[in-house]
């Protein structure tokens, strides 16, 4: 089964939706969805931000 396109999903149930790449676009996602009077959905392309890499504390 393959993993539905959230973005269309959201759109098509009349919600608000971004698609990011970046940390940056989140951000500038993020705080448009807090503005937005209503839902908001904000796909992550995960695979255009990897490598991710875990920080570890010592």
């Amino acid at each position: 089964m393959a993993t539905p396109d959230f973005h269309d999903v959201a759109v098509a149930f009349g919600a608000r939706a971004a698609r990011v790449a970046s940390a940056e676009r989140f951000e500038d996602a993020f705080v448009e969805a807090l503005r937005y009077a209503g839902p908001t959905v904000i796909h992550v392309d995960m695979a255009a931000l990897s490598p991710l890499r875990p920080t570890l504390s010592t």
